[in-house]
């Protein structure tokens, strides 16, 4: 990423610069869905297996509300890592 033309985009480039400014004000759809997979992300990365399921669903829910194809199939992506990493789970003696 070339630094100097980020800068020069200013707060159109920075999500930050264009949070609101109170704490009460309700977080966009699309923000909500980002920070859903970035959550579910973290608990991958923690081995925390079921939140991260549970995380990456509701965001998939959100992208596929918004008709964000691309960000609907990371997620999905997201929860295929997530079922390919977690334990077997034993029944029956079968794993």
């Amino acid at each position: 990423m070339d630094i100097g033309r980020s800068c020069k985009r200013g707060a159109r480039g920075n999500p930050l610069a264009r949070a609101p400014a109170s704490g009460h004000a309700r977080p966009s759809t699309f923000a909500r869905a980002r920070a859903l997979r970035a959550a579910g992300t973290l608990a991958y990365g923690q081995n925390q297996y079921e939140q991260a399921i549970d995380l990456h669903k509701q965001a998939l829910g959100l992208f596929e509300h918004l008709g964000d194809k691309r960000r609907a199939g990371l997620a999905l992506n997201n929860l295929g890592n997530v079922a390919r990493r977690r334990p077997r789970i034993s029944i029956g003696g079968q794993s």
